[in-house]
C-alpha cells in the first residue's frame, strides 16, 4: 500500500486515502479490493528557502531546482530538490547542511507552498587528506588526481569528481572515499580508501578473429610503473592478414605538472584483398588540461575533464604486394611515403572506468595537417562514445545504453575540392570495431576491374576520404560475480569517396548480439551482426 499511496503523491493527490486490502476467496481464486479516495489533484504554489543563516537573496540557491510554482506537486521531485540544495549548500563549505522541506496545503485554491528550512552551519575546510590501502601505488599519484585539495572549503561535488578520476586510473578494484570530522566543527579530513588491482600484464598466445584469421600476440603491459602511474606497452600481434608492433611510454605528469608526454615506435601492415598498406615510425604526444591555465567553464560549458594537445607523427609508409586485380588506382600509389604530420586535438573524459564504463561520456576532435615533408594531406575527425545507465538493480545489475558515432574527412594534394586521401591514409570500415555484420575492412567506395572487352572482372574496396559511423549498443549482465556481459546492437555508416559525399543510400545498417568478459588477461568480445542492406 505503500508504493501505491507513493504513487497517488507523485501525481499531486497528496490527500489520497488508501483503505487495507480486503481478501475474498471465491470459486475462480482470490479477489482483492483495495478502496481508494483520490481526492482533489494539487499543483505547486510559493515555493520559497528560509532560514536563520541563508542569505536575504536566495535566486542561486532555487535555481535548476524541479518544483516550481504551477506544476503538479510531485513527493519524488521534492526529495530531489532537497538533495539538489544539500549538494550545492556543500559545494559552498556547508558540508554539514541540512535542508528540511515543509509543506503548507490550501484546500480552497488546491494549491502546496513549499518551504525548504535550511540551516546552514558553519563553512567547513578539509584540514587533511588520508590515503590508505595503497600498497603499490604511490601516495602522489593517487593525490594529484583529486579534485579536491587540502586547505579548500569542502565541495561534494568535488569529492565526487576525485573519486571518478581515481576509478578512471584502471589501477584499482575498489575506491572509497570518506569523511571524518575532527575536534574542531569547521575542519575535517577527507580518507581516500583503494584495493590495488592488477596493472601489470604479460600474455602469450595465439588466437582467431573475423578480421584478421589466425593471429599470435605477445603483449607486455605495465599501466603503473614503479608505482608511479607511468604507462609501458609492447605489443606484437602477427598474422597472415595483420602484423602490428608497437612500443610506446606514457608519463601523466611530466615533472609533476599535469603535462602528459608520451612516445612511441612502431610497425604496422595490413592485408587486403589485392593489397597491403603499412608503415614504420615513431610519434610523439602531448596533452594538457584546460583547468591548469586557470579556466573553469566556457559560455556557461563546464571545462573540467576537458584536455587539448598536439601529436607528431614521423612514419615511413608503404603500399606493397599488389595482387592480380588490384585496380590502376592501386597500382598508381604502389611504393613507399614519407608522412611528417601534426595532429591538435582537444578531448572530454568523464567515463567512470576506464575498461568498464556505465556513466559518462568521451569526446575527441582532432585536425592532422601532413606535409611537414613528404605527403601532403589533411584530416579532421571527431569521436564520441556517451553511457546512459536506465535501470539499476541489485539482483540483476546494471543495464546500460551506449552511443558512439565517428566522422572523418579528409583529402589530399588537390585541396578541399580535390584529390582523394592517399591510399595509405583512407577509411576502411566494417568490422567488430566500426560497423558489426559487415567483411572486415570492406565497405566504402569499390573500383571496377575490367577485361579487354570492358566487362567487370571484379570489384576491389578502395577506401573512401569521409567517413560517419554510429553504434548503438544496450550492455546487460550475464554473470556479475565474473563481469560477463551481454550486448545488443545496431549499427550504421560507410566510407565515401570526395567527389561523392556523405549519402544516406549508401549508408550501411546492421544488428546483431554478443557476449564481453573483462578476464584476467583482457577483455574478450565475441559478436555477431546481420547486414540489412549489403550491396
Amino acid at each position: 500500500m505503500e508504493r501505491l499511496t507513493a504513487f497517488y503523491y507523485d501525481h499531486g493527490y497528496v490527500t489520497v486515502k488508501v483503505d487495507e486490502p480486503r481478501v475474498e476467496r471465491r470459486d475462480d481464486g482470490l479477489h482483492v479490493t483495495v478502496k481508494i479516495e483520490e481526492g482533489d489533484q494539487y499543483r505547486v504554489g510559493e515555493v520559497t528557502v528560509v532560514g536563520s543563516n541563508v542569505p536575504a537573496d536566495t535566486t542561486r540557491l532555487r535555481q535548476d531546482l524541479g518544483t516550481a510554482p504551477g506544476d503538479v506537486f510531485k513527493a519524488s521531485t521534492l526529495r530531489e530538490d532537497v538533495q539538489k540544495l544539500t549538494e550545492r549548500l556543500s559545494d559552498d563549505g556547508y558540508a554539514f547542511a541540512t535542508v528540511e522541506p515543509d509543506t503548507d496545503m490550501h484546500p480552497e485554491q488546491k494549491t502546496v507552498d513549499i518551504a525548504f528550512e535550511v540551516d546552514r552551519g558553519r563553512q567547513v575546510t578539509v584540514d587533511r587528506i588520508e590515503v590508505t590501502g595503497n600498497t603499490k601505488t604511490r601516495d602522489q599519484v593517487l593525490r594529484r588526481e583529486m579534485r579536491l585539495q587540502e586547505q579548500e572549503l569542502f565541495s561534494a561535488t568535488k569529492l565526487r569528481k576525485s573519486r571518478e578520476a581515481l576509478q578512471r586510473l584502471g589501477f584499482f578494484k575498489e575506491v572509497n572515499i570518506t569523511t571524518r570530522r575532527t575536534g574542531a566543527d569547521d575542519r575535517m579530513n577527507v580518507v581516500v580508501d583503494v584495493k590495488e588491482g592488477q596493472t601489470g600484464a604479460f600474455s602469450a598466445g595465439a588466437g582467431f578473429s573475423s578480421a584478421d584469421s589466425l593471429l599470435f600476440n605477445l603483449r607486455i603491459q605495465e599501466n603503473n610503473l614503479f608505482g608511479r602511474g607511468q604507462r609501458l606497452v609492447l605489443n606484437g600481434d602477427v598474422g597472415s592478414l595483420r602484423r602490428n608492433i608497437i612500443l610506446s611510454f606514457t608519463e601523466p605528469y611530466f615533472r609533476e605538472t599535469p603535462l602528459t608526454v608520451g612516445a612511441s615506435a612502431f610497425s604496422w601492415r595490413l592485408q587486403f584483398d589485392e593489397f597491403a598498406r603499412g608503415g614504420t615510425g615513431i610519434g610523439t604526444q602531448l596533452t594538457y588540461p584546460v583547468t591548469a591555465w586557470g579556466y573553469t567553464s566556457l559560455w556557461g560549458f563546464p571545462l573540467e575533464e576537458v584536455r587539448v594537445g598536439a601529436d607528431y607523427r614521423l612514419e615511413q609508409a608503404e603500399i606493397s604486394n599488389l595482387g592480380f586485380g588490384a585496380t590502376r588506382s592501386i597500382r598508381a600509389e604502389e611504393g613507399k611515403n614519407l608522412i611528417s604530420s601534426v595532429t591538435p586535438h582537444v578531448s572530454r573524459n568523464t567515463l567512470n572506468h576506464a575498461f568498464d564504463p556505465t556513466a559518462g561520456s568521451f569526446q575527441e576532435l582532432s585536425l592532422e595537417e601532413a606535409g611537414l615533408g613528404g605527403e601532403r594531406f589533411t584530416k579532421i575527425e571527431g569521436r564520441e562514445r556517451w553511457y546512459y545507465t536506465f535501470l539499476r538493480s541489485k539482483a540483476l545489475g546494471d543495464f546500460t545504453y551506449s552511443l558512439g558515432s565517428t566522422v572523418g574527412y579528409g583529402f589530399g594534394n588537390g585541396g578541399l575540392t580535390g584529390n582523394d586521401l592517399p591510399l595509405f591514409e583512407r577509411y576502411f570500415p566494417g568490422g567488430i570495431s566500426s560497423i558489426r555484420g559487415f567483411k572486415s575492412r570492406t565497405l566504402g567506395p569499390r573500383e571496377d576491374r575490367k577485361d579487354f572487352f570492358g566487362r567487370v572482372i571484379s570489384t576491389t574496396p578502395i577506401g573512401g576520404s569521409e567517413e560517419v559511423i554510429l553504434n548503438n549498443e544496450v550492455i546487460f549482465p550475464l554473470v556479475q560475480g565474473i563481469g560477463l556481459k551481454g550486448v545488443v546492437f545496431a549499427d550504421a555508416g560507410n566510407a565515401y569517396g570526395a567527389d561523392e559525399g556523405f549519402s544516406l543510400d549508401n549508408t550501411r545498417l546492421s544488428a546483431g548480439a554478443g557476449v564481453r568478459w573483462l578476464s584476467p588477461v583482457g577483455p574478450l568480445r565475441i559478436e555477431l551482426g546481420k547486414p540489412f542492406n549489403a550491396k
